[in-house]
């Protein structure tokens, strides 16, 4: 999982990526906000608190593989939270130290953004806010592990570069598309048990990951390491009153998602975003959860002169 890439105000990016492509489909003004006027909203707690649980979950999965590597597995999984060395790095193992320590990282990420936390976004309805996720971030994070210690048989796939698929990159050009198509990859798993890779994509919200988001991910790796991963999954780590935590596997197989019929569509909205086309769509999403709301001159927004070109005040800069 990585941020959102921008280029300089009034640029469109080279290239794109799973979440531009939803973000265009979804709303083609936002797209344009976001990511060629440079806009960017107030932070978002879903998107901190998110960000937080997948940087803990990661660095678990790194550290079992130090420990797998010089082992000592059975030590770590016993002693997590003793102070351990990744790479430059001395932290101290666990899900309420791991965690805080990543929440601390993201909130200073977003404070350089806006200082101001009071006008930081939380989810409609919701109190999710800084005490929330030091509440129920470690538990997210505790479910991620104990799933894996549950799950020996599906280890984490090491790539023929010797690369260990955790936030795997497969960045690259597919069929059809002339931008590059940048994407990371959550974890690819080998199933040693009844074979294949799995494509596992994690989830802090309640939503699972759709079969364009799984099949972009396969494409891309099918591109780069000439491998077919034809199951996807999600890992959910939030439990509510209607799911509980854990793997979620996507009920239709990935087949169909080759690197031709995946780098056609990506293509058109390639060619869609070179053309100018960003409409935007007036939906309940522009209320509650559109970080581009108050750039937005469909909607009234009071910095829409400023950000977006259709405002007939507004002036583009060089």
């Amino acid at each position: 999982m990585r941020g959102t890439t921008r280029s300089a105000a009034g640029e469109l990016p080279d290239h794109v990526s799973y979440s531009s492509l939803s973000s265009w489909l979804m709303c083609g003004k936002s797209y344009q906000l976001g990511r060629v006027q440079g806009f960017q909203g107030p932070p978002a707690w879903w998107s901190i608190g998110g960000n937080a649980v997948h940087a803990t979950m990661e660095s678990w999965d790194h550290n079992q593989l130090i420990e797998a590597e010089a082992g000592t597995l059975g030590h770590m999984v016993a002693t997590w939270g003793e102070a351990r060395t990744l790479g430059n790095t001395v932290a101290t193992w666990g899900p309420e130290t791991g965690f805080s320590s990543a929440l601390e990282a993201e909130i200073r990420k977003a404070k350089k953004v806006q200082p101001d936390q009071s006008k930081w976004r939380v989810k409609r309805r919701s109190s999710e806010g800084e005490t929330w996720w030091r509440a129920n971030g470690p538990a997210m994070v505790q479910s991620y592990i104990d799933w894996r210690l549950r799950s020996p048989s599906w280890e984490i796939w090491i790539t023929p570069d010797g690369e260990p698929a955790i936030e795997l990159d497969v960045s690259g050009y597919l069929p059809g598309c002339d931008a590059e198509i940048k994407a990371y990859l959550d974890r690819v798993f080998e199933d040693k048990t009844f074979g294949g890779l799995i494509i596992v994509d994690a989830k802090s919200g309640s939503s699972l990951a759709k079969e364009d988001q799984l099949g972009t991910y396969r494409a891309l790796l099918m591109q780069k390491y000439g491998v077919a991963a034809d199951r996807g999954a999600t890992f959910r780590t939030r439990t509510t009153d209607k799911k509980a935590a854990g793997l979620y596997a996507h009920p239709a197989t990935l087949e169909k998602w080759s690197p031709e019929y995946t780098g056609a569509l990506f293509g058109q909205m390639d060619r869609a975003r070179k053309a100018g086309i960003f409409i935007p769509k007036l939906d309940s999403h522009c209320d509650f959860f559109c970080d581009a709301r108050s750039a937005c001159y469909a909607v009234g927004g009071p910095e829409a002169a400023k950000w977006d070109p259709d405002h007939p005040a507004h002036v583009s800069h060089p």
